[in-house]
């Protein structure tokens, strides 16, 4: 797209292996442009991930009482990175189980992570 006011022009790419497969970890500098053979210097690259759609089921226990709140800590850390990690757009649904399975959280939008992590 050409924006005749800014005379900027913008192109978005889907970027994937040649199986068609997602590339992690891509970033900017993975990027160039070249007009007629030439390298252009005055160029911006943006990153755009698409929207993911999670469903996490966290253990909490179901074995001896000291495992158990070892383990509660460790999930509640590991989710906790995990949710830092989604972006705007992402969704998630979140159980927990011992003896039971209890949703905490169904597919959301708006990213309370502290009132979600409160329930884990």
């Amino acid at each position: 797209m050409f924006d005749p006011a800014t005379r900027m022009v913008t192109l978005k790419l889907l970027v994937q292996d040649p199986s068609g497969y997602f590339i992690p970890n891509i970033r900017r500098d993975n990027f160039v442009v070249y007009e007629n053979g030439v390298r252009q210097q005055n160029v911006t690259s943006e990153i755009e991930h698409a929207p993911v759609s999670l469903a996490m089921l966290l253990e909490f226990g179901g074995r001896g009482r000291g495992f158990n709140q070892e383990l509660s800590q460790e999930v509640s850390r590991a989710a906790e990175q995990l949710l830092e990690e989604l972006g705007r757009e992402d969704k998630i649904a979140i159980w927990k189980y011992s003896d039971d399975v209890e949703k905490l959280a169904d597919f959301w939008l708006d990213h309370e992570r502290n009132a979600l992590l409160r329930c884990c």
